[in-house]
């Protein structure tokens, strides 16, 4: 959520606090290996969130739909009229609303009469209202009649009066507050809220009573009030009280400029015994005073339910009929709440949402044990697992809620796929010239300085070398390949290690409020409350999703390329607590809130670290996709690092959060806001909050292609979730593409979403639309580019399409064990194309299912995929492959010896064998070489061609090499067999791991090779490998062939400078560790060696890549 320069984001008079004076400070996690995470506390601002926590059983919960009660403005601005206009302590436990009201009186309608808080149910309307703009949109207009009071005396004002409101516990979509009165601190109320809940929860100390104190709304308020005599809904008229166990309230409130005028009705259940009375002052029947008789706290309760949605229409009987019929649930108080989720071996996702239930009560009629009513979702019941039981329904801002009966519910979504990257499927000619103009363009990029100075536009820029990587390795750019992977390893590296924070660039924990707080050049912002341009919030743990899950990401697909990286001894902990900063599993952790930005109830997530913001509509969140960026990171980071907990959570977050974006955002079933609310003619909302949604911006400029563009970028191969329907995708983009001006405005990421319904016309478009190279860095005319994307990744996309065609959900995949994996399946005309990613360290079975009635998978089903491979098929017969960062292919032969083809290929098949035979000897009289054995293989291919060359390495490590055999002797040859000739290939063997590696192109498949020893061979002094990559050679180091014991070896850089000597001890061979003589690594370049041995000196180059 990008936040413009001149926004106000300010705060209500009051706030929650937790239960004591002192912050708590909170557990720093430990990061072992190679990362740091910093110490944050002595940078931030003060109170910037709470001004007290010591809840100290649980983290600091920022980015809640409550989280707005418990910020404190006082003393942070003196303009009294920005804080009556903007506040913060309305919150939204659908279908309700609830305003805490904590000073009194208020003269802004919207707000409640009185101390407590105010009680609402959701009257939802279209109209114009910001923030931030005056965007035109929907919202639950604040019309909350009832204000729900602790009284301690008969005055009027006799009631608590608390400048604060306490935390006392929160469960995964609850929230339980106390208000404490300022004069005598005995005098507590107790509530509890939750989203979905259908009653609130209250408790009373036995010094105070509930009261109701009914609100007036512009020409009037008419309060009617009713109690199950024997079933007959009978009035309690003013200046009468009865005693009974619950009663049934009937308010009609006229407030034609706040929404329409309407009828809401409300339930309260108290103990048997309780004494209901309805008061003549100060005007008849706005009072409603209730003994309790209970002696202790827990026997002094409450529960008030609201029983319809405000309606203009009345429907006495309807509501007196729920009143009676929710009596049965309305004891079994809901004092705690919790998700679950579990993978299946269908790749799907079954959620499981618990409620915990206390009884009050079990002595009234009707009693039902262990079980509660509760709202379920448009997104809920679209997936629930069972039927929904009751009829009874809400119209509430996020469409219609339907009453379940239960004390636990289940849903199940599927997942429909993601992938790391795309095959390679750009046609030869044309195109693929055109891609390699972008690649010699884009290889330059070097994410250590984007535009921006903070986490989010580094992130970007992060991502957006990442994506280069596969690419650059698909197109045989090996050189460019190794060059981003080194940029892109620095910058994370300097993140990471501590290392960049001599230029501000780190991560620190704050213990203050429990996180992870990262901190860009720009540094932070100076005002506490008015103006977040800095770093967009982030301090104040707005969008850590965004911005850390674009290095979560980034980190993942360099871990594809550079496992190293993701090891224990490296970096893998420190993306570790990333993921948990933005998304903790752990609901036990003292370091990390419980999925801190998910709302498990509502399926999205809130960017507001506050957790409110402009005009109070609560909570909210602009970009959904780059939610979904963070999530499919995560997914991508257990992949990369075969963490299964990792896969799953990414997996229940995405799945999940789909499943709101379509309804709440996309309202792809027309059940939300497009057909009810005609006047909002959009295919998509700009902004959602807790209580309303807008088409807006907290970002200029306002136009189609933004608004609607910040819910699909970054448009990446993990974002086919935009692809799952078509049809919505088409009139989604035609709806952007209908408004004139800023023609080229983010064309590519447009052009990219495009591809997913129509990647001939994109292509046509892209063709014509004439982007400059420079492009997004460089600004075309009437737009330009995004940060996170560039044309050769964008150009490579839509080609992808092109070729196979748009997406199919018709089908899943998984490994052996039923595991997730990357997957995509596309259809072009009849042809269908499979598409799996194997993230792990060896071979991998994938085999792919029909969903539902789609025709059954071609063949067996089942590809093997090597290891770090994406592979592709279209029947199950014929294979191709782009490898991260090699492909391999491994052959044994009887005896155990073995051949492996490794290397890189945009359309190499996978359709290679290598098959071992026993032959004669050739003739002896041949002095050049002598068998070892008569064992060789054949390695054949279908006739794709591949670019350039690949390596095939052979192991020999299993084979039995004759004594006297000098290993540095055996060679790789051609053999022929009909003509029974033999070419030795004069590359030396690998004396470490026992191979010998030569590299084949087209014109070398198809032929036979085995093993020999070359008699009369080169004794010449020589280093291997040559050039030596650090990715793919590592440790090995750089070996010096053919030396006499003695030999004096020295290196030196292009400038003449020594960077390196040794002298051997023995004959053979001498291994260089490609580190200076002060054990610092060599940088890449040309390094000349000078070795003096058997009375000669003998002179070479050699290249060295990192």
């Amino acid at each position: 959520m990008k936040r413009s320069l001149n926004l106000f984001v300010v705060f209500l008079f009051t706030f929650l606090i937790f239960s004591a004076k002192d912050l708590q400070a909170f557990s720093r996690p430990t990061i072992n290996g190679a990362g740091v995470l910093e110490t944050f506390d002595a940078l931030l601002l003060p109170a910037r969130l709470a001004d007290t926590f010591t809840l100290t059983s649980k983290p600091y919960p920022t980015n809640k739909w409550y989280t707005s009660l418990f910020v404190n403005i006082a003393g942070k601005t003196s303009d009294a009229t920005i804080l009556n206009a903007f506040y913060g302590n309305k919150i939204s436990p659908t279908p309700m609303l609830v305003v805490y009201d904590t000073v009194f009186p208020y003269t802004n309608v919207a707000w409640g009469n009185g101390w407590g808080y105010s009680l609402g149910g959701h009257n939802v309307g279209y109209g114009t209202f910001g923030p931030p703009s005056g965007g035109v949109g929907v919202k639950a207009a604040d019309i909350l009649p009832i204000a729900v009071q602790a009284a301690w005396g008969s005055g009027v004002d006799d009631v608590i009066k608390a400048n604060s409101t306490e935390l006392k516990d929160y469960g995964d979509w609850s929230f339980t507050a106390v208000l404490t009165d300022n004069v005598n601190s005995t005098r507590k109320m107790t509530s509890t809220f939750g989203k979905g809940f259908l009653f609130t929860y209250n408790y009373f100390t036995n010094n105070v009573n509930p009261r109701f104190r009914m609100k007036t709304y512009e020409s009037g308020t008419a309060y009617t009030y009713y109690y199950n005599n024997g079933g007959v809904m009978t009035q309690i008229a003013p200046g009468n009280q009865v005693t009974t166990d619950s009663i049934m309230i009937k308010i009609y409130t006229v407030a034609t400029t706040l929404g329409a005028s309407a009828y809401q009705y409300f339930a309260v259940y108290a103990p048997a015994g309780t004494v209901f009375r309805v008061e003549t002052a100060p005007s008849p029947g706005e009072i409603v005073n209730i003994t309790l008789s209970g002696a202790t706290e827990s026997d002094r309760y409450l529960a008030i339910g609201l029983l319809k949605s405000p309606a203009p229409a009345a429907s006495d009987v309807a509501a007196f009929d729920i009143f009676k019929d929710y009596y049965k649930y309305a004891y079994n108080f809901i004092t705690d709440t919790q998700v679950s989720w579990a993978y299946n071996s269908d790749a799907s996702i079954t959620t499981t949402y618990n409620f915990t239930v206390t009884p009050k009560r079990t002595d009234h009629a009707g009693y039902v044990a262990g079980q509660t009513v509760y709202g379920l979702y448009p997104h809920h019941y679209r997936n629930i697992t069972t039927g929904v039981n009751t009829a009874y329904t809400y119209n509430t801002i996020r469409g219609e809620l339907r009453v379940n009966t239960g004390a636990s519910f289940q849903t199940k979504v599927n997942f429909q796929g993601m992938l790391p990257y795309f095959p390679y499927e750009v046609p030869d000619g044309a195109r693929k010239t055109q891609l390699q103009a972008y690649i010699n363009n884009d290889k330059n990029f070097n994410p250590s300085n984007p535009r921006g100075q903070n986490t989010y536009y580094y992130g970007k820029a992060l991502a957006r070398a990442a994506n280069l990587i596969p690419i650059f390795n698909q197109t045989n750019n090996a050189a460019a390949r190794n060059t981003m992977i080194t940029r892109l390893k620095n910058e994370l590296i300097a993140w990471y290690s501590g290392a960049g924070a001599t230029d501000n660039k780190f991560f620190g924990y704050d213990s203050l409020y429990g996180g992870i707080i990262g901190r860009g050049p720009s540094g932070y912002n100076a005002i506490d409350f008015i103006g977040e341009e800095i770093d967009f919030g982030a301090t104040k743990y707005n969008d850590h999703h965004f911005h850390y899950g674009y290095y979560i990401y980034a980190s993942a697909l360099l871990a594809m390329f550079d496992p190293d990286f993701a090891s224990n001894l490296q970096y893998k902990e420190i993306v570790d607590a990333l993921v948990k900063e933005i998304a903790n599993p752990d609901r036990n952790s003292t370091h990390f809130p419980f999925l801190r930005y998910f709302d498990v109830y509502e399926g999205h997530s809130y960017a507001n670290g506050k957790g409110g913001g402009i005009r109070d509509y609560g909570n909210d969140e602009e970009s959904s996709s780059e939610a979904m960026n963070a999530w499919a990171g995560i997914y991508l980071w257990g992949v990369a690092t075969n963490n299964e907990e990792y896969k799953k959570l990414g997996l229940y977050l995405y799945t999940t959060h789909y499943e709101a974006i379509r309804k709440y955002y996309f309202d792809i079933d027309l059940d939300i806001y497009r057909t009810k609310y005609p006047s909002y003619a959009h295919s998509t909302i700009g902004m959602l909050f807790d209580s309303m949604f807008t088409w807006d911006l907290w970002w200029s400029p306002k136009i189609n292609k933004t608004i609607m563009g910040i819910q699909i970028l970054p448009v990446n191969p993990t974002s086919l979730y935009l692809a799952y329907d078509t049809t919505h995708a088409q009139q989604y983009y035609t709806e952007m593409n209908g408004e004139t001006g800023y023609d080229n405005f983010w064309k590519d990421v447009w052009l990219k979403f495009k591809s997913f319904f129509d990647p001939a016309g994109a292509l046509t478009d892209w063709a014509s639309a004439g982007l400059p190279l420079g492009f997004p860095d460089t600004w075309a005319s009437n737009g330009g580019g995004d940060d996170g994307t560039t044309l050769t990744h964008s150009y490579q996309f839509i080609n992808f399409f092109d070729s196979v065609g748009t997406l199919n959900t018709g089908y899943y995949a998984t490994d052996s064990s039923g595991n997730s994996v990357p997957f995509a399946v596309t259809k072009k005309g009849s042809d269908y194309t499979f598409v799996a990613y194997n993230g792990a360290a060896s071979a991998k079975i994938i085999t792919f299912y029909p969903r539902g009635g789609s025709p059954a998978v071609p063949g067996s089903g089942i590809m093997n995929v090597p290891a770090r491979s994406i592979m592709t098929t279209k029947d199950f017969a014929s294979f191709k492959t782009d490898g991260s960062l090699v492909f391999n292919y491994n052959y044994a032969s009887p005896n155990g010896w073995g051949v492996s083809i490794t290397g890189m290929s945009p359309a190499l098949n996978f359709d290679i064998q290598a098959a071992f035979s026993e032959a004669p000897n050739p003739a002896s009289t041949n002095t050049q070489y002598e068998y070892l054995g008569n064992s060789y293989f054949t390695v054949t291919k279908t006739t794709v061609s591949i670019n350039g060359t690949i390596p095939m390495t052979y192991d020999y490590s299993s084979a039995v090499i004759p004594a006297g055999v000098n290993e540095d002797d055996l060679r790789l040859a051609v053999y022929d067999s009909a003509l029974q000739t033999v070419t030795p290939i004069n590359i030396a063997p690998n004396t470490i791991s026992h191979t010998i590696t030569v590299q084949v192109g087209n014109a070398d498949f198809n032929k036979s090779y085995m093993l020999v020893r070359v008699i009369n061979i080169d004794k010449s002094v020589y280093a291997y490998p040559n050039p030596y990559n650090h990715l793919r050679h590592r440790s090995a180091g750089i070996h010096f062939a053919n030396l006499q014991a003695g030999a004096q070896i020295s290196i030196y850089n292009i400038s003449g400078e020594k960077v390196f000597e040794t002298t051997t001890a023995s004959s053979g061979e001498c291994v260089w560790n490609v580190r200076n003589n002060s054990g610092r690594t060599i940088a890449s370049g040309v390094y000349i060696y000078h070795i003096k041995t058997g009375g000669k000196t003998v002179k070479g180059k050699i290249a060295i890549e990192r």
